[in-house]
Formats: structure tokens, C-alpha cells, sequence
């Protein structure tokens, strides 16, 4: 059963919040999907100095396809549960390019595979 795309994502007035758990030092950068309400990412940055931050943001704009400069971490700069706002972008749209990484991360037949923009590697 595929996950369920509307836990986690929140709309704003003018933008779209993702509660978002890391996992850094992985042993590679994928968005996992969703699970216990938040979108599972995992990256190969360590925790320190932003790095990981940046990782996740620069995985994020790559699976959504837009610049790193419309996310934005909001909440939990120091911590694994973090909330990411998306700007200039829906929750239908979010939702839309992550059922795409969904598909590449769990072999998940999804039929919006074609919003899908890069980011993630199959298997």
C-alpha cells in the first residue's frame, strides 16, 4: 500500500511546510517517504557545521525540481525532525513530484512518475 502523501505537508498562505526526519551520514542521499507523519530523508553529510542541512535542502530541490533558494529550513536547524517550507508551490504539487521518489525509493508504481525531475537513484 502506498503511503499516504498528505501526512506532513501543511499549506501556508503562500507557500507549503514538509515535516521532514533526517537521518545524516547514510550510506547515500534518498528521500525514503513517508512514515509516522513525516517525509524520511536520509543523506550522506555528517550533522555538523550545516552540512547535512544542506544536503537535505539540495536533495529536496533536486526531487521537486527548484532552486535550493525556494526551500528553507523553518524549524529544527539542530535536530533530525525538521520543517521545511516550500515556496511558490502547493501541497497537490509537493505531493505530486514526491509520489515520483516515492515510486524510485520503493519500486512503487505511481502514475505521476512523470513529475518526477531527478534526485534520487532506483533501487
Amino acid at each position: 500500500m502506498p503511503f499516504a502523501l498528505s501526512r506532513g505537508l501543511l499549506d501556508g498562505p503562500n507557500d507549503c511546510t514538509i515535516k521532514v526526519r533526517v537521518q545524516s551520514r547514510a550510506s547515500r542521499d534518498r528521500v525514503q517517504g513517508f512514515r509516522e507523519g513525516a517525509l524520511r530523508v536520509s543523506v550522506t553529510a555528517p550533522p555538523h557545521d550545516g552540512k547535512a542541512n544542506a544536503a537535505l535542502l539540495e536533495l529536496l530541490a533536486a526531487s521537486l525540481g527548484i532552486a535550493k533558494s525556494r526551500l528553507r529550513i523553518v524549524r529544527g536547524h539542530a535536530a533530525r525532525d525538521k520543517v521545511v517550507a516550500v515556496e511558490r508551490m502547493t501541497e497537490k504539487e509537493v505531493a505530486h513530484l514526491l509520489n515520483g521518489q516515492q515510486g524510485a525509493a520503493f519500486n512503487i508504481t505511481a502514475s505521476s512518475r512523470e513529475g518526477f525531475r531527478g534526485g534520487l537513484k532506483d533501487g
